[in-house]
């Protein structure tokens, strides 16, 4: 089945542009030209992925906006947003915001779609189990101290209660997480979520995001390690329990 992507874009050549793009390479796409039509769409049906310009109209940071709404409405949908404006501002704001990858408008559209698909393939190794075997053959669900992730529900427990995090930063929590004071750098966890992508601030921003939704929880989390100039570690038990 074809999968179905919103476009949230004003103007009018851009968003036209990607329409053809995108439906030559047989992917069903609802379009929009503002945040308050597709909020009203969106409201009632979600698509398979969301590609959000930022700045909407008069509305400088529409997008955003958008973004938690959606974000409200599911964790896992896939976000990228598209932006003309400062790269490093931008990326870092929405990827705070959940959004799963950052596109600039100036890329070749070969590029985006490479970016298009290597996204839903992330989406379809939570979704699907052959596709899960595949990637991550022994480890469909952790326990790790407090921690659990169970990759095939796409569920994350800390001390019992839920944490709702995008799929980006699910793989990049489990690929900390399942070797417990091993040092992962920044190019290992990228690799881990599967991110062809990213400029010096995108892992950072990520494990701040994650973080902060864990000390939402628990203010005294502090499981995450700066290991300065090299990269991340998750601190804790040297052992962990895995499901198959």
């Amino acid at each position: 089945m074809a999968k179905v992507i919103a476009l949230v874009e004003d103007d009018d050549t851009i968003r036209h542009n990607y329409i053809d793009l995108l439906e030559e390479n047989k992917f069903v796409v609802q379009a929009y030209s503002s945040r308050p039509d597709a909020e009203a769409a969106l409201s009632v049906t979600l698509p398979d992925m969301a590609l959000l310009d930022i700045g909407l109209n008069e509305e400088r940071e529409g997008g955003f906006d958008l973004c938690r709404f959606i974000r409200k409405q599911s964790e896992t949908l896939p976000i990228i947003f598209l932006t003309s404006y400062n790269k490093d501002v931008d990326e870092i704001s929405g990827l705070r915001l959940g959004a799963d990858d950052y596109i600039s408008k100036d890329e070749s559209f070969d590029k985006i779609l490479v970016r298009i698909n290597s996204l839903f393939r992330r989406t379809a190794a939570i979704a699907s189990k052959s596709v899960l075997n595949e990637r991550l053959p022994n480890d469909k669900s952790l326990h790790q101290g407090d921690l659990h992730i169970d990759l095939l529900s796409y569920q994350i427990n800390w001390k019992g209660e839920p944490v709702k995090l995008p799929l980006t930063q699910l793989w990049i929590l489990h690929a900390l997480a399942t070797h417990p004071r091993q040092i992962k750098s920044k190019e290992s966890l990228m690799s881990a979520a599967n991110i062809t992508h990213s400029g010096s601030n995108t892992i950072p921003v990520h494990i701040n995001a994650i973080r902060k939704k864990f000390k939402n929880i628990d203010p005294a989390f502090d499981q995450i390690k700066n290991e300065r100039g090299i990269g991340y570690s998750w601190s804790g038990d040297s052992s962990s329990q895995v499901s198959h």
